[in-house]
């Protein structure tokens, strides 16, 4: 099974690979910044966030990502109250075999007062990829195949993202386009060559909402949904639902249509600082081979008045 995952992602750094690729991850519900570059709006004050991520654990060569968020409102604009500007920025470093991808995005979002309770955030972002295979992790039965001796030059990947969100403090939905261009190289006779390009058939589409029920005063549901669009691939569907405890602690199950159970379990340690996990339990028989997917969350925020705007851990 190694070999041939490992074969697998060489048919893809060898023959055509497509950069900037969505990560699936499990807990965005809990810091969605990390899918909508416009999310940033649901907070008052600067904060930050850690995630990591290992995918199908067991498998040589298998997914691993790891990001760092911050954020940071801009001083209001003293002629207009009614609204807020942001800047954010993500660093992404996502390892699968041989192949290492780095990305720094930047973004500004720009949220308007609607309503008593609603908030409505425009976010525009922008990303500098790095793309390269190290080819001396690839096993090869012949270790003197000229394609695979030294490493690949490192491809310069540049993508923009968008996003709407709105909010109140019971619900909130979002749209997003995580990737508007489509990145590729590929290795041919004279070396690799990459290329750029943009249509709407293949961009990432992104469309989320979630609201907060208060079954007692000390117990919260949280729903949630995620569709999620590539083109050339189904469309992936999570329903998700959050039981939150006396406004520390939550547990949640997740279903994705690409046959995947999530269980999440997460911990408000302060009033600024969210831990959380999450496991990944494949329902196809790939199950066989892995120890499941594992993700870790550390969120980290000054706002002490509407973290999570109410829809999760503050009322």
């Amino acid at each position: 099974m190694n070999k041939k995952f490992i074969y697998t992602l060489l048919s893809c750094i060898t023959g055509s690979v497509m950069a900037q690729n969505l990560p699936n991850y499990s807990q965005y519900m809990l810091h969605q910044s990390i899918i909508n570059p416009a999310a940033v709006g649901r907070y008052n004050d600067m904060g930050a966030s850690a995630l990591y991520k290992y995918q199908w654990a067991g498998i040589k060569g298998a997914p691993r990502i790891a990001n760092i968020d911050f954020f940071m409102p801009l001083p209001n604009d003293q002629y207009n109250s009614n609204s807020q500007a942001y800047v954010s920025a993500i660093i992404t470093d996502e390892r699968i075999g041989a192949r290492v991808s780095d990305q720094l995005t930047v973004s500004y979002a720009y949220r308007i007062e609607l309503g008593e309770e609603g908030y409505l955030t425009f976010g525009l972002g922008g990303t500098l990829g790095m793309e390269k295979t190290r080819n001396e992790l690839i096993e090869t039965t012949d270790p003197d195949d000229p394609i695979f001796i030294g490493n690949s030059p490192t491809l310069f990947t540049p993508n923009f993202r968008a996003g709407l969100y709105y909010h109140t403090p019971k619900y909130y939905a979002g749209f997003s386009i995580p990737n508007i261009l489509t990145n590729t190289y590929k290795l041919t006779g004279t070396g690799y060559k990459g290329a750029i390009n943009y249509s709407a058939l293949t961009s990432h589409y992104i469309l989320h909402g979630g609201m907060r029920f208060d079954i007692s005063d000390n117990m919260a549901f949280t729903p949630s949904v995620l569709i999620k669009s590539v083109g050339g691939a189904p469309i992936q569907l999570d329903l998700n639902a959050h039981l939150i405890f006396g406004g520390k602690f939550g547990v949640g199950l997740s279903y994705r249509t690409e046959k995947i159970l999530v269980a999440m379990i997460n911990y408000k340690a302060t009033q600024n600082i969210l831990v959380g996990y999450s496991f990944n339990y494949d329902l196809t028989l790939l199950n066989k081979f892995t120890n499941g997917s594992h993700e870790l969350i550390l969120t980290y925020t000054l706002d002490d008045e509407r973290t999570n705007l109410g829809v999760g851990y503050v009322r």
